[in-house]
This record gives C-alpha cells, sequence and structure tokens, in this order.
C-alpha cells in the first residue's frame, strides 16, 4: 500500500458501548484496583470507565472511502434483528489464569439473538469475520508483564464481587480507533438500532470520542 493510500486508511472496528447498569457494577471493581493490585502483586493497565464497550468484529485499517458503504451494510444488516438482553455474570482470566494476559467479564455466549446477530454482521462483512467462536466480553484490565517463573494461577482477592447483570443490545457502533502515545482513542463515526417495537430503528450519527486508559 503507498503512504498517500496509509494516510486515507481508518482503523475500525464494530462496538457497542456499555449500560449504565454495567458501568456502575464495572466501576465497583474499578475502584478497587490499587487493592487488587496489591493482592495479585502484578502491574496491571485498566480500561477506564469512559472506554468500555464490547467489540463485535475487529477490521483494522480500512479506506475511508469505504466507510459510507459499511454504514449502509450496517444499517441493513442490525436492523434486521431484534434488541435483546445479555446477561453478564463471570469474571475471568484470558487465555488462562496461571498465564494471564487480560481480565474481562463474559458475557453468554448461547444467547439466541446473540448469535443471530454475529452470523448476520459475519455474513454482511465476511472480510473481517473470525473464524473462531464469538465470546461476548468487556475488557476490564490488561496484564503488563509475564510471569518468568513458575506462575500459580491467579484469583480474583475476596473483595472482588460484580453482581450479575443484564444488558440490552440496542446499537452497534462504527468506531475509529486512533492510535497515540497516550493510547488508543476510539471515536464512534455512527450506529444503527436494532430493531424496536417500541421506538423505530435506523442509522444515527455519533460524535462521541473518548479514549482507552491503558498505559
Amino acid at each position: 500500500m503507498s503512504s498517500k493510500s496509509n494516510k486515507q486508511a481508518i482503523r475500525l472496528f464494530l462496538g457497542t458501548p456499555v449500560s449504565m447498569a454495567l458501568r456502575e457494577a464495572m466501576t465497583s471493581i474499578y475502584q478497587k484496583r490499587q487493592e487488587i493490585e496489591a493482592a495479585w502483586d502484578w502491574k496491571v493497565s485498566w480500561a477506564g470507565p469512559d472506554t468500555w464497550h464490547m467489540t463485535w468484529m475487529f477490521m483494522g485499517d480500512v479506506p475511508q472511502s469505504d466507510v459510507p458503504k459499511l454504514q449502509d451494510k450496517l444499517t441493513k444488516a442490525v436492523t434486521q434483528i431484534p434488541h435483546f438482553d445479555l446477561q453478564f455474570d463471570t469474571l475471568a482470566f484470558w487465555p488462562n489464569a496461571r498465564h494471564p494476559r487480560y481480565l474481562v467479564w463474559l458475557g453468554d455466549p448461547e444467547q439466541t439473538t446473540l448469535k443471530e446477530l454475529v452470523k448476520c454482521l459475519q455474513t454482511t462483512f465476511p472480510k473481517y469475520a473470525e473464524r473462531r467462536r464469538f465470546k461476548p466480553h468487556i475488557t476490564l484490565a490488561r496484564f503488563r508483564q509475564a510471569r518468568v517463573d513458575s506462575p500459580k494461577p491467579v484469583t480474583l482477592p475476596q473483595l472482588v464481587n460484580i453482581p450479575t447483570t443484564r444488558w440490552s443490545i440496542e446499537q452497534v457502533h462504527l468506531y475509529q480507533s486512533i492510535l497515540s502515545p497516550q493510547g488508543a482513542q476510539h471515536k464512534s463515526l455512527f450506529y444503527s438500532s436494532l430493531a424496536s417495537l417500541e421506538k423505530p430503528s435506523g442509522p444515527k450519527y455519533d460524535e462521541t470520542e473518548s479514549g482507552f486508559s491503558f498505559s
């Protein structure tokens, strides 16, 4: 790709910002992050509350001229799917507790409408679809470095208690991820609403901008 094309490409992904109910539950952990790090004796980078979201699909570098087409396809895709509730009830270490890289909050991967939405997005944007099974999750923290010794499995301190929470999935956003020395800034370019009997669905433009606090 030429340098001119590189300048015209933007980094994109599909996602949904967390609801107020999830934000309140996650904030209870975020406020205890210093005590949690002390219990783990491990350097951890925490995602700031203003950046919490769930990623549906990572697209990578996309020509900016393709954005209008992506918006049209997104609207046609998600307006076929009714909005739905997704339950979050499990904190987990990825890829595993012995060699963790991320602390995530997991949603129910077996939710029927969730599967329909994921399949719809993968069919609409096959170029960006992943083969592995989709696991709905929100990243809370990233472990900065691996242990070089024989590590014991990491466990959650007793002070960590997060309630089972239901999230009404009503929108899918097209985000631009802007890399900077301070971290990735995530800007919602556009969103479309899932089908609803209570209110009309359709495309919306969003100029809200936020950034990850990973450092």
